[in-house]
């Protein structure tokens, strides 16, 4: 099934409207107070009511459902299972590896009774702030949209490349380096998409990364780690790889990716 003239109007306008609302968001988060939380708190309570509300109006729009972005009911929680082990286990078995040796050492900043709390709020930020309106736009609503028209493999990347370029329009990507991450986080999101056919499992990925980037990076002060560079390869390219050696079997690549995933025309 081709695209026409209003389909690729209506997709143009959902996909500029969500990095309006980022911009916009991102800005009032800028002017909300030195404090890492609150800003981003502020960030996800302007980001994802608004975000939500898009997605609804396109969906009315194209005349769908949930279940056209991979919201499926049935198997949620398997998806969300598959998404979080993803990348849970190797991160986790390979940062433990990592102190055990002796390689990396990561020292708690704040006593366990702020520590806690503030990693649960980091939970809920991200999810609210980028997990779910990130995943409803590019393996949801963009995945549902690039599949009328092109193979699974094609969608992968085309909406990983999507990725990258709004998060440039939304002033994230400053250089080579963060636009090839980017990508390939968007890589390892659409593999996941692709293998499970619900947007679940990409989403709780998603989450359990950027809490882990989060609550280990410079700007919340949760803990002194000796080697940042190291941690990002246990953190990101060990976790990002093996997901896609793990799941790579179960994607039909040539597919269009409609079929693949179980769509209804």
């Amino acid at each position: 099934m081709d695209w026409n003239r209003n389909d690729l109007l209506r997709f143009a306008v959902v996909v500029a409207a969500a990095v309006a609302i980022w911009r916009l968001a991102q800005a009032a988060g800028l002017h909300g107070g030195a404090d890492p939380s609150q800003a981003h708190l502020l960030f996800a309570g302007l980001v994802c009511p608004a975000s939500l509300a898009l997605i609804a109006l396109a969906l009315r729009w194209h005349g769908r459902g949930p279940r056209w972005l991979g919201l499926h009911g049935q198997g949620a929680g398997r998806a969300v299972a598959t998404g979080l082990l993803a990348y849970l286990l190797p991160a986790a078995l390979t940062l433990a590896l990592c102190l055990a040796t002796g390689l990396l050492s990561m020292t708690p900043q704040v006593p366990m009774a702020e520590l806690l709390p503030g990693i649960a709020l980091v939970v809920v930020l991200v999810f609210a702030g980028e997990a779910l309106p990130e995943e409803l736009l590019f393996r949801g609503y963009a995945w549902a949209c690039l599949s009328r028209v092109l193979s699974t493999w094609q969608v992968i990347l085309a909406q990983a490349v999507l990725f990258v370029l709004a998060a440039a329009a939304m002033g994230a990507v400053d250089d080579a380096l963060d636009a090839s991450f980017l990508f390939t986080f968007g890589v390892v999101l659409g593999v996941l998409r692709a293998a499970t056919g619900s947007l679940w499992a990409p989403m709780a990925f998603h989450l359990a990364f950027m809490v882990a980037q989060q609550a280990t990076g410079r700007g919340r002060l949760f803990f002194a780690v000796d080697k940042p560079e190291l941690l990002t390869v246990v953190m990101a390219m060990v976790p990002f790889s093996i997901a896609i050696i793990w799941l790579h079997r179960r994607v039909a690549w040539t597919a269009p990716a409609r079929v693949a995933a179980g769509e209804r025309a």
